[in-house]
């Protein structure tokens, strides 16, 4: 009797153990960033980035006087409008872009054929870090990674951008 009765608990503690864990991973999957491995035999086929990609994101980086924000919309239709506010204290620039963008596997490409670059100083069209008023842009990022809520993304000077979905 002792043995079923200890088997018995076993197997109920087993099934509670199994289910609790279940519900747990559930909750926790959405903050879970997956990281991208750039080889491409490494490539994980079911993360369809073309679709992951789509909506509206923001990145803010700050420290002392200098500010970053950038956002980027991402329609289904392959348009993006792009926003770049810089501030490092001495440069004030807003950059504004529209253009086109091509997800394969988990590189980003865009041409932004519509750029507006204005030096909030002078309020006069400029150039700053490659885009210049009235001129087209391509620029490559690679998805590095991604959940429902953050996409991160390395530009071609290395440098990995954490964007946030905010609409």
């Amino acid at each position: 009797m002792k043995k079923k009765m200890l088997f018995l608990f076993a197997v109920v503690f087993c099934f509670g153990a199994i289910s609790c864990g279940d519900k747990d991973d559930e909750k926790d999957s959405k903050d879970v960033v997956t990281p991208v491995n750039d080889d491409e035999d490494e490539y994980s086929p079911d993360k369809d980035f073309a679709i992951l990609v789509i909506g509206s994101w923001k990145c803010e980086r700050s420290a002392g006087q200098y500010e970053d924000y950038q956002t980027i919309t991402l329609a289904g239709n392959g348009k993006i409008g792009y926003e770049w506010l810089y501030y490092d204290g001495t440069d004030d620039f807003d950059i504004m872009c529209d253009g086109t963008y091509t997800v394969t596997g988990n590189m980003l490409k865009i041409v932004y054929s519509e750029v507006v670059v204005t030096d909030m100083e002078t309020l006069k069209d400029g150039s700053f870090k490659g885009y210049t008023n009235g001129r087209s842009k391509n620029v490559t990022y690679t998805i590095v990674g991604y959940s429902s809520d953050i996409l991160y993304l390395k530009d071609s000077d290395n440098t990995t951008l954490k964007f946030e979905r905010y609409r």
